[in-house]
């Protein structure tokens, strides 16, 4: 993936929203690009509402979210097929996090 190969240092915001009739990347895609993610601690803003992501992307961004060394600060996830279980990943990740700012889950 192009991601896991760009230079981590200068990257921090992505946006891949999904407004109106644009293909959605999906909870395996999302979950691929989380991980990608690993490599980018500068990352401040990561927008993916409207993708229709669920447990297996809730579970990568929980295993970010509880990096010391991940800076995100702001996490966009509304519209997507997040059930109580993908909640509870992201829930548990962020009982410990003290650098996200803001969370949208709609």
């Amino acid at each position: 993936m192009a991601l896991a190969k760009c230079n981590g240092s200068s990257l921090q915001q992505i946006s891949l929203h999904n407004i109106g009739n644009a293909t959605e990347i999906g909870d395996e895609s999302g979950r691929e690009i989380t991980q990608a993610l690993i490599g980018h601690p500068n990352l401040m803003s990561l927008l993916l509402d409207g993708n229709s992501i669920g447990i297996l992307t809730c579970v990568a961004l929980g295993s970010l979210l509880q990096n010391p060394n991940f800076r995100l600060i702001e996490l966009d996830l509304y519209g997507n097929n997040i059930d109580d279980e993908g909640a509870a990943a992201l829930g548990s990740a962020l009982a410990n996090n003290t650098i996200l700012e803001a969370l949208n889950l709609g």
